[in-house]
């Protein structure tokens, strides 16, 4: 295991000023080996990405601007994070591509008894947006049609 000198000294100062640093969590399960990047399984209640507003069925395309289209690339972009960092994910919802900054919470200390394993679940069904109906016009003078 060995930590890139950059993102040592990306925290070096935050320690020498006495900074408390914890691991990073987002509170994200997901499912890689979309075309596109890490597709959202399950969101944890009360988790950064919950408070977000990342939801299931998201795919995470990148983190910070840099792809995240393998699992060991999201892990090395979250882990470069401390908690209460903030991280802007790239995210596509459907359609829509989306920036989502989230604030990093602190990792559990046993994060696979906080995000039970659980089988997978339909996706949530986002409500369909419909199109305004054009206003009718008024009855002509005389009342019926």
């Amino acid at each position: 295991f060995s930590i890139p000198f950059e993102d040592v000294l990306a925290l070096a100062g935050r320690l020498k000023k006495g900074d408390v640093l914890k691991p990073p969590f987002l509170g994200v399960t997901f499912n890689f080996g979309e075309a596109e990047g890490a597709k959202v399984t399950r969101v944890l209640p009360g988790s950064a990405a919950e408070k977000a507003g990342i939801r299931k069925g998201d795919v995470i395309q990148a983190m910070d601007g840099r792809p995240v289209a393998q699992a060991f690339e999201f892990q090395y972009e979250i882990n470069r994070k401390v908690a209460g960092d903030k991280a802007v994910f790239k995210v596509k919802r459907k359609v829509k591509v989306l920036d989502i900054e989230a604030v990093l919470g602190v990792r559990p200390e046993n994060p696979d008894a906080v995000v039970p394993i659980a089988p997978d679940e339909p996706d949530e069904e986002e409500p369909e947006e419909k199109p305004e109906e054009a206003p009718k016009p008024p009855p002509p003078p005389g009342g019926k049609r």
